[in-house]
């Protein structure tokens, strides 16, 4: 097969496969969540923090068409959430979820699951959002 032609089958196999994937699950096995904007909120259906057998998810991304950066959201031990903006501290590059933990693509700074810095060069930890129940879904609060 000729090198354009791969090239074109090739580039046209992923798109469809990230397309297919789309709004499941991502890199790492991390689940995305679309919320809605309700006034200053980020509001996410407690269904959606479900998982099939009916536990709680210990992590998922949530994200927003308005929002640049999206918001990793963790379980806590206590029943509640830690909500953390996705965005490097060091050089503001877009992290990537994984177990437990947010890796930097660009530089290798690694963040735990409570936004402390755990491999640099980033110094600074993540923006954190405070989070509340309210009803049947849970609500991150995006003021600055």
């Amino acid at each position: 097969m000729e090198r354009r032609r791969f090239l074109r089958v090739g580039g046209l196999a992923c798109m469809a496969g990230v397309a297919l994937s789309a709004g499941s699950v991502g890199c790492a096995g991390s689940r995305y969540i679309d919320g809605t904007i309700e006034g200053e909120d980020l509001r996410i259906p407690l269904a959606s923090l479900m998982s099939t057998d009916g536990s709680p998810l210990k992590s998922v991304v949530v994200r927003h068409v308005s929002l640049k950066w999206p918001v990793a959201l963790y379980a806590t031990a206590d029943g509640g959430y830690r909500a953390l903006l996705m965005r490097c501290t060091h050089q503001n590059a877009q992290l990537k979820a994984g177990d437990g933990e947010l890796t930097c693509p660009a530089h290798g700074s690694a963040f735990a699951s409570d936004g402390t810095v755990t491999n640099g060069p980033a110094e600074q930890p993540l923006r954190r959002f405070p989070t509340r129940l309210e009803g049947d879904a849970l609500l991150i609060s995006l003021k600055a």
